[in-house]
């Protein structure tokens, strides 16, 4: 990395504003008789993205700004991960997910790090997205040998006017104990394999002296935390741009820009550079507040308004007699899965009840929003004392509907909804979503899994649509959690 600026430089840069800075030459010299020239000076501007998470109310925007920006000068666009899983609009669009790649090919990005939620949808899906992005995908720490999934290159090199410049990607693995894979359905993985970030970064320190590049960039999806301490004392990038975490940031660490552009598509953020031979000299961060910004991409937005449009989130397909809590949804998502999976009991994580429901009409989308993950459905077959076993080693609380926690001679033991001990002999069919098994594997053997064909949000609005009356758990909780 090139460390030096020169004393005229210095003294160039601090006389000269930056505006003046941008409207000259992006590459300017002295007289090439002046004994002692100028060192060559270049601007950059760089939007970035992160964790949009299938918004795409706000690109036609976003287009309006880069494209404004692009009349003048080119500019870099970066995406930190996770585009996918979030909006029903994306979610539940045939196929999935190709909106929100159609809109980044749209405003012309140019480079994307996989996010954890890139995965969410299945590895097939993924193909398919990535093939129809006109951008670069990078990750340095995933390897698809043995699975349909093309394999990424760990960097991409873009030439902007006369700056090369090389942007590396990596993603965090902290979806599993005892695994490494990012924070995604452990299935949806089961082919790829993963290496933790530091690992692949310790083999890319000399990365801009082998591409040759004026600037490299590592662009993350680690979370701001992790970011602040690659750049500690690193010097190997000159920018880290981050996702993950769903923060607005905006610091230098070690003389390093660390950037983050918050979540769910509501900042764009700018960064404009001034570069001397490799180094950055002076940088200013700004953040766009989409939702403030009145003009935007006339012909773009037609098309958003169509994706919206295809999708029919408005249906209304229930009806609840009360506003509804989360403990009140917990009761509601168990009772629906167990009723329409017939089976004898139902379990969901508490973490995958997202929204609650308002009184008044319950529409499609708002079970979407509730649960927006397409986990799907499976049922097992599990003995009373499997369950026990399960409950008491999850660490965790569960939304239960078909039985209830208690004790008896035995210590603790599992009661069925009208008061009575069940035996630890007996069986029952235990419906879940299919993230829960798979976390859990341990507990869940994948081989004795009944995988359906649909999702648990499918399966609620099946339930709804086949409901003869109206849903009411006012002063609900089937909040579930064994405590030694």
């Amino acid at each position: 990395m090139r460390l030096s600026i020169s004393i005229i430089l210095i003294f160039f840069i601090r006389l000269t504003s930056l505006s003046f800075i941008e409207n000259i030459s992006p590459t300017t010299s002295a007289d090439p008789a002046d004994e002692n020239p100028v060192a060559i000076v270049d601007s950059l501007t760089i939007f970035f993205m992160n964790d949009m998470h299938g918004e795409i109310r706000n690109f036609a925007k976003a287009k309006h700004i880069i494209d404004r920006e692009r009349e003048n000068k080119e500019v870099l666009v970066l995406c930190a991960g996770d585009i996918f899983s979030g909006n029903p609009v994306v979610d539940q669009y045939d196929p999935k997910g190709e909106p929100m790649v159609a809109m980044m090919n749209e405003i012309g990005v140019d480079v994307a790090v996989l996010g954890n939620h890139e995965f969410d949808y299945g590895i097939d899906v993924l193909k398919d997205r990535m093939e129809q992005a006109q951008f670069s995908w990078i990750c340095a720490n995933m390897n698809t040998e043995g699975s349909v999934l093309p394999q990424t290159e760990p960097y991409a090199i873009k030439d902007i006017d006369d700056l090369k410049i090389a942007v590396l990607g990596v993603v965090e693995t902290n979806g599993k104990e005892g695994d490494t894979i990012p924070l995604t359905h452990p299935w949806r993985v089961r082919d790829v394999q993963f290496t933790p970030y530091n690992v692949e970064l310790s083999k890319y320190g000399s990365l801009e002296a082998d591409t040759d590049a004026d600037l490299s960039i590592l662009l993350t999806h680690l979370g701001s935390s992790v970011d602040s301490r690659i750049a500690e004392g690193n010097h190997n990038f000159d920018i880290i741009v981050g996702g993950h975490s769903h923060e607005v940031i905006d610091r230098k660490v070690d003389d390093i820009p660390v950037v983050q552009a918050g979540a769910n598509f509501e900042m764009l953020g700018r960064m404009d550079l001034i570069i001397s031979e490799g180094t950055i000299a002076s940088s200013e961060v700004r953040f766009i507040n989409l939702g403030e910004y009145e003009q935007y991409d006339e012909a773009l937005q037609a098309k958003i308004d169509d994706y919206i449009g295809e999708v029919h989130l408005d249906e209304v397909i229930g009806y609840s007699k009360n506003d509804m809590s989360k403990p009140n949804m917990g009761c509601f998502y168990t009772d629906a899965l167990m009723n329409y999976l017939q089976t004898d009991v139902a379990l969901q994580n508490t973490g995958g009840v997202r929204s609650t429901f308002d009184a008044g009409d319950i529409t499609m989308g708002e079970v979407f929003d509730m649960d927006p993950f397409s986990n799907h459905c499976v049922i097992f077959k599990m003995a009373v004392s499997e369950l026990e076993t399960f409950f008491m080693n999850a660490d965790e609380g569960f939304h239960v509907s078909g039985m209830q926690f208690g004790t008896d001679h035995t210590g603790f033991a599992l009661y069925d909804t009208e008061g009575h001990v069940l035996s630890e002999t007996d069986s029952l069919m235990v419906g879940v979503n299919d993230y829960i098994p798979a976390v859990h594997d341990r507990y869940f053997p994948y081989d004795r899994a009944d995988i359906k064909d649909y999702t648990t949000a499918e399966a609620i609005i099946k339930y709804l649509q086949n409901a003869s009356e109206e849903i009411d758990y006012a002063g609900c909780d089937n909040y579930q959690r064994y405590r030694n």
